[in-house]
């Protein structure tokens, strides 16, 4: 898994750099939706996927990890479903509900 506070480019994908409380809500996020039986693939991809997204989508991780079960469902489920792999976007105008609103 990607560590807290680094950045790395994988095959044209830029992964986001988190800070402490970020990460470790991300990984409170993946652990949920495992136990949930969310994962369409494994942990690392769903990691993968949220730290890929969030470098052009900013999520709210805070507010996901202690999300409604309809909600983190909808958003983890959606993720998953309508991530570009390739680019690290989402397709299908699908937006997440705990996306970070700027201030």
């Amino acid at each position: 898994m990607i560590g807290a506070n680094e950045e790395i480019e994988i095959g044209g994908i830029t992964f986001a750099k988190l800070d402490e409380p970020d990460f470790v809500a991300c990984l409170q996020i993946v652990g949920r939706a495992k136990s949930m039986g969310l994962l369409v693939d494994d942990v690392c991809a769903l990691h993968m996927d949220l730290t890929a997204l969030h470098h052009h989508t900013p999520l709210d991780f805070q507010k996901l990890a202690n999300a409604s079960d309809f909600c983190f469902v909808h958003d983890i489920g959606g993720i998953q479903a309508h991530m570009d792999r390739e680019t690290g976007q989402l397709l299908n105008h699908f937006l997440p509900r705990c996306m970070r609103v700027a201030s």
